[in-house]
């Protein structure tokens, strides 16, 4: 799920699936629009901001804490229903999470599936960005540089 200007979820509650990179990005931006966040990772805490750069990581989950965006790691996802989200924490407690949406923000994996595809009727194709390697907009801008200036 991409998540933008255009697109932001209705209603005040979201709760947000996924507590790496992808997850904490997007509840820092919906938290931004005025959204209350939740964000269940059923990964231990420190899958909390995954793949963040460590330069921005600490950053990112401090802005999440002191903008009363919840991170709960070490949860089981029970159930999801039109109400909400129903978790087990790790320490036994099952609650529901009402919520008026659900993002679903996982990790995505590298895919040159198309540029195989392609390759055989184009003089030249190459991959850049995350359909080559995991990895945030600013390696796929300095690869789409570093290719340009190649060509």
């Amino acid at each position: 799920v991409v998540i933008g200007a255009s697109n932001v979820p209705d209603g005040k509650k979201v709760v947000v699936i996924g507590g790496q990179l992808e997850g904490i990005q997007a509840a820092i931006f919906l938290a931004k629009r005025g959204k209350e966040v939740v964000v269940v990772e059923e990964g231990p805490e420190n899958n909390l901001g995954l793949n963040i750069p460590s330069e921005l990581k600490d950053k990112y989950i401090c802005w999440c804490h002191t903008h009363n965006i919840k991170l709960y790691p070490n949860v089981t996802i029970d159930e999801v229903t039109d109400a909400g989200i129903t978790i087990t924490h790790d320490y036994g407690i099952t609650e529901t999470l009402e919520c008026d949406s659900i993002q679903v923000m996982l990790p995505v994996s590298a895919d040159t599936s198309l540029l195989d595809e392609i390759k055989g009727s184009v003089s030249e194709a190459y991959a850049i960005g995350s359909c080559n390697e995991y990895g945030l907009i600013r390696e796929a801008v300095r690869d789409g540089n570093l290719l340009a200036r190649h060509l």
